[in-house]
């Protein structure tokens, strides 16, 4: 047992640090009290402290390095536990740091990004697939909650369309044909298991130019092309009449 000179009890030699240069081979200082003055003096010299550390670590910086790597492989799982736990607590100062960083390195962002496109081009494939089919149903139920709550724009919309399709469709076209192409449509929904759509080659309204609802300007076509042409004029068609 030993009488530490800083709080005054009693304690054993295990709770005291050694040091050969007293008689008892440990401090006169207990560790509990070692660590409030060193404590002290750091945040009372703090700047200076703070200066050594650097000079110290710019002159030994591949032993630290070593040394940091050993004591991480000697200590994995609480490594990864206390960063798991840094990170979760400074959230925004991690994603911040993380988009500083790709902005500084753009290029090898890019690169490697390009060589993972490379090696996983099934698996971004199979989830781009994925996404699109989630972006739909999700579209999909928007449409249903915006017709819910408000239907008359799309009431009134599908009432415009049936009559343009009435103002379109001159005397001579023939009903049976423009029936047997709306049949073609579902019946490829059915076979394919995507959704088909009668696309009027020449749109009924455009800027430029407004077809006819007849046979000759019908054509059925997989729905996602049909919507992504809205009512501009196919390249084919505009070819076709330079």
């Amino acid at each position: 047992m030993k009488t530490c000179r800083g709080c005054g009890q009693q304690k054993s030699l295990a709770d005291f640090h050694k040091d050969a240069g007293f008689s008892d081979g440990h401090k006169a200082r207990c560790k509990s009290c070692a660590k409030i003055t060193t404590r002290k003096r750091y945040l009372d010299n703090r700047e200076f402290y703070k200066r050594k550390s650097r000079e110290y670590s710019a002159d030994n910086r591949e032993r630290y390095r070593i040394c940091n790597k050993q004591w991480r492989e000697k200590n994995r799982a609480y490594d990864s536990a206390r960063k798991k736990k840094w990170n979760e607590e400074n959230k925004e100062r991690v994603l911040a740091a993380r988009n500083m960083w790709r902005l500084k390195n753009k290029e090898q962002v890019n690169a490697t990004y390009r060589v993972w496109l490379t090696a996983n081009r099934e698996h971004r494939q199979a989830y781009e697939a994925k996404r699109q089919i989630s972006n739909r149903k999700h579209n999909r139920e928007l449409q249903r909650i915006r017709y819910r709550t408000n239907p008359n724009p799309a009431i009134f919309h599908v009432a415009q369309r049936r009559a343009m399709k009435y103002r379109a469709a001159p005397a001579w076209a023939n009903r049976f044909f423009i029936e047997e192409i709306y049949d073609l449509a579902r019946l490829r929904t059915k076979l394919t298991g995507f959704k088909w759509h009668v696309d009027h080659v020449v749109p009924l309204k455009s800027p430029i130019v407004c077809g006819l609802h007849w046979e000759g300007n019908l054509k059925v076509i997989p729905a996602t092309e049909n919507i992504k042409k809205k009512n501009h004029l196919l390249p084919s068609v505009v070819n076709d009449n330079l």
